[in-house]
């Protein structure tokens, strides 16, 4: 059975920050942003890019990807990271939009999903540090990634399992981390997520036609015309209300 940190399901947490928000004056509302980086290489760090004028490095905004635009503001409630697996047309290459589109995401290198040498490299994303700063502020100076680890109950590889490719999924909050105290971003400022791996590591597809990426899930409320003006005193309220 999982458990919802401090009983507080996400629904209510999420209700209740828009209330907040709104006695504030911001006509806030609950959303999500969404960031996908391709992981085709040897690599030792990889730092998503959060706001809509910033191209990820496929140099491209996916339209399945949701960004910040620079006049809002957006309050972090809970964020998740996952492995995305993406069919393409040669191993290794950034997806079109229409093939990013069908993106599958995981919650671990199922081994019946990537290839043996894969699935063992990609073990190393979860033994990785993920640092979130904004503005000048370093909110979480290293979240271990093994805190977005979930390998369901029913496993693929024997009997009727293994007629799918698909591991268990249960319910949107499924690899999701709530933060303690909450952060703001700002469209206007600088807001950097990066996992930073244990070392350089081989995170390609060896041979199939495939490409791999890392898909970053924010989830909180959405500020409208909100950047630059929640001061610190309505943050730090904020973040000691909804915090706990």
């Amino acid at each position: 059975m999982r458990t919802i940190a401090r009983g507080i399901k996400q629904n209510n947490r999420s209700s209740s920050a828009v209330d907040f928000w709104r006695k504030k004056g911001f006509q806030g509302s609950r959303s999500q942003l969404v960031s996908m980086q391709m992981i085709s290489t040897t690599q030792s760090q990889v730092s998503f890019a959060i706001l809509q004028t910033q191209p990820n490095n496929a140099g491209l905004v996916y339209g399945f990807e949701k960004r910040l635009n620079i006049s809002d503001a957006f309050v972090v409630l809970s964020l998740g990271l996952y492995l995305g697996r993406t069919a393409t047309a040669s191993p290794n290459t950034n997806p079109t939009n229409a093939q990013a589109a069908i993106t599958k995401l995981y919650t671990f290198p199922n081994s019946t999903v990537y290839t043996a040498a894969e699935s063992a490299n990609l073990e190393a994303i979860y033994n990785s540090s993920l640092n979130i700063k904004v503005g000048q502020v370093n909110w979480f100076p290293s979240i271990h990634t093994r805190k977005f680890y979930r390998v369901g109950q029913a496993q693929q590889g024997a009997g009727p399992a293994v007629v799918t490719p698909a591991n268990q999924w249960d319910g949107a909050d499924y690899g999701m981390m709530q933060l303690i105290p909450t952060i703001t971003l700002n469209g206007n400022g600088n807001n950097e997520f990066t996992v930073t791996l244990p070392d350089s590591v081989n995170t390609a597809v060896p041979t199939a036609n495939f490409s791999n990426s890392l898909v970053l899930i924010l989830d909180g409320v959405i500020l409208p015309n909100a950047a630059g003006k929640i001061d610190l005193e309505t943050k730090n309220t904020f973040a000691t209300q909804f915090g706990q």
